[in-house]
């Protein structure tokens, strides 16, 4: 082995160590999404783009991938319909292209946070699953409740697979996610791994996730998460097969936060009250 190789395997190994000590499940009022409330949450990085961290002077690829359908851009960062790309145009400083450059001199704990996780996930999922694991079991005040992906999505059927695996390790904790990675979701009940305390919500953007939803509807994990808005109104949702049931109370017509509800208080996502959920553009 050169001189060359080893320095990388070192490099590799000590990236190894860091990510996995830092790619945390963020608890309860610790997370920086206010409206989760007192929960558990794991936060990934976003859109379809590579994201370049300074303090590990590395790139990394955001998870939506191909799961994507316009919620991002890339190419103009602020025009982006997806929500947390509008929370971090808004929250922090930033490059015109959209990367995080400017991590060091803005300090921002959460971008960092995000490509700890990513990198455990698509790099380390094993010893994820353990360090997870080790997490929860060693956790002195339990999270009821916790929400994988608050950002990001899950890159492939492993993912999923892992984080139902841990929940049935932990079935004394709720798990919930909301997903547009219809092929993982499809396989993972094929496969009969989901567990009875992981939720699963097919998000669905207008056209984007109708079909899939409907075939996998009856399903007792199964939920559906709508965008509403002037184009698809829940009514035009009905006329497609989709009876949105309820709306999300956090936000009003007008896409403004009600912040006297939060997800841990409200439960539609994760409970067998709801099968159909709508939210208003926001």
């Amino acid at each position: 082995m050169d001189k060359t190789t080893i320095k990388t395997n070192q490099k590799f190994k000590e990236l190894k160590k860091l990510v996995l000590k830092k790619a945390r499940i963020k608890k309860g009022t610790a997370a920086d999404n206010i409206k989760l409330g007192k929960m558990g949450s794991w936060a990934m990085l976003f859109g379809n783009c590579n994201w370049y961290i300074p303090e590990l002077d590395v790139t990394v690829r955001g998870t939506c991938g191909e799961f994507c359908k316009g919620c991002f851009n890339p190419e103009n960062p602020k025009c982006s319909a997806c929500y947390v790309a509008k929370s971090y145009v808004k929250y922090t400083k930033r490059n015109e292209d959209g990367t995080v450059g400017d991590i060091l001199n803005n300090k921002c704990s959460v971008k960092l946070g995000h490509a700890y996780r990513t990198i455990a996930m698509t790099m380390f999922r094993k010893d994820l699953l353990l360090s997870l694991d080790s997490q929860l079991t060693n956790m002195k005040n339990k999270l009821g409740v916790i929400r994988i992906n608050e950002s990001g999505e899950f890159t492939c059927y492993e993912d999923l697979a892992m984080w139902c695996e841990l929940a049935k390790r932990h079935s004394e904790t709720i798990f919930y996610v909301y997903t547009k990675n219809y092929k993982a979701v499809r396989k993972a009940l094929i496969n009969a791994i989901v567990p009875a305390n992981l939720y699963i919500n097919i998000s669905i953007w207008h056209e984007y996730g109708i079909e899939e939803y409907l075939e996998m509807k009856d399903h007792p994990q199964i939920r559906a998460f709508c965008l509403v808005d002037k184009d698809w109104t829940t009514e035009k949702y009905y006329s497609k097969g989709i009876e949105i049931t309820s709306m999300c109370g956090a936000y009003d017509s007008a896409g403004k936060m009600n912040h006297a509800v939060t997800c841990d208080k409200c439960k539609k996502c994760f409970s067998s009250c709801n099968k159909c959920v709508g939210c208003f553009e926001h």
